[in-house]
């Protein structure tokens, strides 16, 4: 009788040493997975563009580890913080699998950019977790006498080009204003030839404002039938030096 109580014992002893790894194990390989996807998102660009006084707040999103399912949205005031507007983002996934998050907003004509300017910042709802892109805490701002935001990371932002049942490719650069006769020239790599075509970007005239510290170029190309597009690169000359972005990513 003794030792069947001494068995049991060593069992329900053995059982709880197991159950406590067990436990151990599933928060470690837990923690391991949440932090082997960490966010990654950020604000590649934003600007303001004036269209004959009539402004435009646009930006644009990106992260490595998103998902199309995530809900995101721009919260927004153009009154110092008076009055809040929200407007979601529809997600757009590149080649290379780099998620996009595109916001275009129709400010109100009566928008005072020297003044007031706009402030901003970007929630993000995944999996019923909430999370804030923003500027340390506070807010970006664009125009008005306190712009903080970071209008562009690299001094060249290449995005993503769309082609239409045409076989027309246009696209879009943005650059950082660093000298003056900028010059943007797109290579669009193709499946039917080991040479890319060349094209210089044409500069909009809209450009964004506040101090004009970004510039649009765009740029449109024919393609041929059937060409299936592996690469675009966009070259930036200004000032003696040459910065690039490409599609996908280099």
């Amino acid at each position: 009788m003794m030792t069947i109580k001494v068995e049991k014992r060593l069992n329900w002893k053995s059982l709880i040493i197991v159950i406590a790894f067990c436990v151990i194990g599933c928060m470690a390989l837990s923690i391991t997975a949440e932090a082997a996807t960490p966010s990654k998102w950020s604000v590649q660009s934003a600007q303001l563009i004036d269209e004959h006084h009539y402004y435009k707040l646009v930006s644009t999103l990106s992260d490595l580890n998103g998902l199309p399912s995530d809900e995101v949205t721009a919260v927004w005031s153009i009154d110092g913080g008076s009055k809040w507007n929200e407007t979601s983002l529809s997600p757009e996934q590149t080649p290379s699998g780099l998620l996009l998050w595109n916001l275009t907003v129709n400010l109100p004509s009566k928008f005072d950019v020297d003044t007031n300017g706009v402030i901003f910042e970007f929630k993000r709802t995944s999996n019923e977790n909430t999370e804030w892109l923003n500027n340390k805490g506070g807010y970006f701002t664009i125009g008005g006498k306190s712009s903080n935001v970071l209008l562009v990371q690299s001094n060249v932002l290449l995005l993503q080009p769309k082609l239409d049942a045409m076989n027309t490719l246009t696209g879009t650069v943005i650059v950082k204003k660093a000298g003056f006769r900028p010059s943007v020239t797109v290579l669009v790599y193709t499946n039917n030839s080991n040479k890319p075509i060349v094209i210089q970007a044409k500069r909009n005239t809209a450009v964004s404002a506040s101090k004009n510290t970004l510039q649009k170029f765009e740029y449109t190309i024919q393609l041929t039938n059937g060409s299936v597009i592996t690469k675009v690169k966009a070259m930036y000359q200004v000032n003696g030096k040459t910065y690039s972005d490409s599609i996908p990513n280099e």
